[in-house]
């Protein structure tokens, strides 16, 4: 996991102030993926680094790691309705051989 990129959201953001993720690149030098790589690998492990549109923040406030955990869980429908459609798409499609 890449510690700078949770340490400067652990220090700087907040629910009222979170950090987007271009300032977390002009801090610590990581990438978007990779800082995506790094909240997620620290979600896993259970740090509660929540996010909402404005970027990301470190909270033990209950109400806001449901949130986040809503917002996980809403992507993860979404993304499963995307490989749906595309699996209906590869079905009409005739290989290429």
């Amino acid at each position: 996991m890449n510690n700078k990129v949770i340490e400067y959201i652990k220090a700087n953001g907040t629910q009222r102030n979170p950090v987007l993720s271009y300032k977390i690149t002009e801090a610590t030098g990581v990438g978007g993926v990779a800082i995506r790589r790094a909240v997620n690998k620290a979600r896993c492990e259970g740090i509660p680094i929540c996010s909402c549109g404005e970027g990301y923040f470190y909270s033990k406030d209950k109400s806001q790691i449901i949130n986040t955990i809503q917002s996980l869980v809403n992507r993860t429908i979404s993304v499963e309705k995307a490989v749906e459609g595309l699996l209906k798409t590869l079905n009409t499609i005739e290989s290429e051989e």
